[in-house]
């Protein structure tokens, strides 16, 4: 899979552009604030049909502009097909495959994939449990379109089951809902930890790998699934009665506290480097390190899965890296078309390029010289 040409138009601080890529890899460099993240947000709208960023869909058209606008050609083996995209400040979104106009996301979505690493996405392995759930979770549900149906099932039924603990002396049924909610809130739950566990054994051989490539054989990565359900996680049976039994056990403190201590959504992903935990010990180098494995893992994953490589998109991904870790990394994506974005070209190797750099300066894209 690869995104021919870009054409971008009034796409924040692009007027009018437009982009023919290296099947390999393409190094887009430029000062700060000058269009490099605003490229690869285009191209992942037209993978996903939404901006990576948390800003309002409007806040992409080109300031004192009406409409927006990017288009790509995606060729796939002998297969070509063009994405289009329209944002407009007095009209819904538009989406077009092959000019024909499509409603929901999910068609969209399974026309070419697209793995982002940007630097918001350290907080994966700096912060708490809820980013480690979502990156996870969304890993899944771009493969298989019945996750996230199961994820929002648990996640209503253990707001109900919270709701009807914070209420517990004012309803007279609190053990019959109880009981009806417990049933279904394992039935969800383990199908969700089934699948997280699954995908977390196949990521992980993916990610030592590549960690090991990264860092010369220096450092083992090490990754964890941790969930309280239960400890055997072969079989959906097997979790299921082990959540009912943990279930409960913790009924005691959940009437206390009111909440729900069992479950998936207190599941957490661990990760450590040489037997030390990754957000503790790991420095800033390391935990970019740590990160880049999971998204090249991800990267894997998607081509074993869809049988079809997904666009690498690599958002300042250098920095914090040493010269070897940064060619190790443009050696490791070969073969996949990459887009990369930094500030500066001092830890690679231009004269082994597989690919072409370009240059960014205020919403323009020039040949590097």
């Amino acid at each position: 899979m690869i995104i021919q040409n870009l054409t971008l138009i009034n796409h924040r601080n692009y007027e009018l552009e437009n982009v023919v890529f290296h099947e390999n890899t393409n190094i887009l460099v430029g000062d700060n604030a000058q269009g490099k993240t605003n490229l690869l947000e285009s191209i992942y709208i037209l993978a996903r049909g939404s901006t990576f960023k948390n800003v309002k869909e409007n806040n992409i058209i080109r300031f004192e502009c009406e409409n927006s606008y990017v288009k790509a050609d995606i060729l796939n083996g002998n297969r070509k097909k063009t994405v289009e995209v329209k944002f407009s400040q007095s009209d819904k979104k538009r989406i077009r495959i092959n000019e024909v106009e499509i409603e929901k996301l999910n068609e969209l979505r399974s026309q070419f994939g697209v793995v982002l690493f940007s630097p918001e996405d350290l907080k994966i392995v700096k912060e708490g449990p809820v980013l480690r759930r979502k990156f996870i979770d969304d890993i899944i549900a771009n493969n298989d379109i019945n996750y996230r149906r199961y994820l929002n099932k648990y996640t209503k039924i253990l707001n109900q089951r919270n709701n009807l603990l914070k209420k517990r002396s004012r309803d007279k049924y609190f053990e019959q809902m109880l009981k009806a909610l417990d049933k279904q809130l394992v039935d969800y739950g383990a199908k969700v930890v089934i699948y997280r566990y699954k995908y977390i054994e196949m990521l992980k051989i993916l990610a030592i790998d590549y960690h090991s490539k990264l860092t010369d054989e220096k450092e083992v990565l090490s990754i964890n699934y941790d969930t309280n359900v239960g400890e055997d996680l072969s079989s959906l049976s097997q979790i299921e009665k082990d959540y009912y039994k943990n279930l409960e056990a913790s009924l005691a403190r959940d009437l206390e506290y009111r909440n729900t201590y069992i479950g998936s959504h207190k599941d957490d992903i661990d990760l450590y480097i040489n037997e030390m935990d990754v957000k503790l010990y790991a420095s800033q180098g390391q935990q970019r390190t740590t990160m880049l494995s999971l998204k090249l893992a991800e990267m894997a994953l998607i081509e074993k899965l869809s049988k079809s490589k997904p666009i690498l998109l690599l958002d300042d991904v250098f920095s914090e890296l040493d010269n070897y870790r940064a060619s190790s990394l443009v050696k490791n994506i070969e073969g996949y078309q990459n887009i990369i974005t930094t500030n500066n070209l001092d830890n690679l190797d231009l004269e082994k390029l597989n690919g072409q750099v370009l240059q960014i300066v205020n919403g323009r894209i020039k040949d590097y010289r």
